[in-house]
């Protein structure tokens, strides 16, 4: 039930699925719900696709590397249909 509860309106998942596939990618469902995507790409390719500047983080108490990048931009018929794009600026 939960599933059903939060699963994207069919118009989003068309809508962000026809915006991936313009941009040559392709997403799958990394929840069961179909409520959250994973697309894997490149940096420059993410950087080209949302108008950002990935940029490495090394943190300071570890050697991890984190790809952040503090804005991005998605078209505005897209916009609607997403809640959020991760990784941006969150270092957790």
């Amino acid at each position: 039930q939960v599933e059903a509860y939060v699963a994207p309106p069919p118009a989003s998942v068309k809508a962000v699925t026809n915006w991936l596939s313009q941009n040559n990618l392709s997403a799958v469902a990394a929840s069961p719900a179909g409520d959250m995507l994973r697309v894997t790409l490149p940096v420059h390719a993410a950087n080209a696709l949302l108008s950002a500047n990935y940029t490495e983080y090394k943190q300071t108490f570890s050697s991890d590397v984190l790809v952040r990048t503090l804005s991005y931009t998605i078209p505005d018929d897209v916009e609607p249909h997403l809640r959020f794009i991760y990784p941006t600026g969150q270092c957790v």
